[in-house]
């Protein structure tokens, strides 16, 4: 099963118009695993850029999201992509030019003795999507299921490959190089750096949280080893503690509910779409707001039912993360509440 998208070349429209010279230089966004690292390897490896007299720099990122964000900054002046994100870009004004690259694009596989056969066979079944929840073949494959009357988001299990992938291979300590050239990058682009520690919301299925908490206190004592950090007082008014990095010039800021909770200090309560109040991410007390709300235009209803509801707020979270053990301290996920 193959949904036909085209994969187009993306530029920002002052690199396309100009002419190729002696002394060109391009800088290509590019996923480290995606289709075009290994065409770029290819290229190099053949020396097709030196006869082209073309000086080709890679910027290796974690997905493509990350490329749009280098492209639209003016850190890169290639990607690769598809023409449903450049036709939205361009319909809002931004001035990029594309050129196809691939028509193919999307393809669900299975072993080969698989009783699997077509969408229908889909239904109940867990699906590995290599990307996030809003990957365009994700998004296709949906659609497509959805004339036939499945809805795989509902009717299937689902488990995005990236998020999991990433945090294990940290785990491993295979990327821990990557957490100082996010903090050096983050330096050269005058940026603020944050991290904050996965909590224990929401059940993963089969999944175990352990195998996605990563304590920040090994993170930065790995940034140690090659940055000087000093705590200083520096606030956002959220909940991240903050060091300066010396060699930069920027601050990073450490958001660790698991390792060193901020509860003591917590100002803040969620309040979700539907008007419901949650005092604490990590409890299931909450407070209805819609019901005073609609219920006269005097907010006096709607005051008494807030103070009421601060004044239960919790001390703290019970948030744990111990292997093997069902460890989830709230069953909602974190977009249920939202920010």
């Amino acid at each position: 099963m193959r949904a036909g998208l085209r994969l187009v070349v993306v530029a920002a429209l002052a690199v396309a118009a100009t002419s190729a010279t002696a002394a060109d230089r391009i800088r290509l966004a590019v996923q480290k695993t995606g289709t075009l690292a290994w065409e770029l390897d290819v290229i190099k490896t053949h020396g097709l850029d030196r006869k082209l007299d073309l000086q080709i720099d890679t910027i290796e990122l974690a997905s493509t999201e990350a490329g749009k964000i280098a492209l639209k900054s003016g850190s890169a002046d290639l990607m690769l992509s598809d023409w449903l994100w450049v036709a939205r870009e361009r319909s809002l004004g931004d001035g990029l030019v594309f050129y196809p690259s691939s028509s193919t694009l999307g393809a669900v596989m299975v072993p080969g003795q698989s009783p699997i056969k077509e969408l229908g066979d889909l239904k109940g079944k867990k699906l590995a999507v290599a990307g996030g929840a809003i990957d365009k073949s994700w998004l296709l494959l949906q659609a497509l299921a959805r004339r036939s009357g499945l809805d795989l988001k509902r009717q299937a299990s689902i488990v995005y490959g990236a998020p999991p992938l990433l945090s294990e291979k940290a785990l491993q300590g295979e990327n821990d190089d990557e957490h100082s050239d996010l903090v050096a990058w983050c330096g050269e682009q005058d940026f603020d750096l944050t991290f904050i520690e996965v909590m224990p919301m929401g059940a993963l299925d089969d999944l175990d949280r352990a195998d996605q908490y990563m304590p920040l206190t090994l993170v930065r004592s790995r940034l140690e080893k090659r940055w000087t950090l000093e705590d200083v007082n520096y606030r956002t008014g959220g909940p991240a503690r903050y060091v300066h990095v010396a060699e930069t010039g920027r601050r990073i800021g450490f958001i660790t509910p698991m390792t060193h909770n901020f509860c003591e200090s917590c100002n803040r309560v969620r309040v979700t779409c539907t008007g419901t109040m949650f005092m604490c991410l990590g409890q299931e007390d909450s407070a209805d707001l819609r019901t005073p709300l609609r219920a006269s235009s005097d907010d006096t209803a709607l005051e008494h039912t807030i103070r009421d509801a601060i004044a239960r707020k919790p001390k703290g979270h019970d948030f744990d993360i111990t292997r093997g053990q069902p460890n989830v301290s709230v069953n909602r996920h974190m977009s249920v509440t939202g920010g």
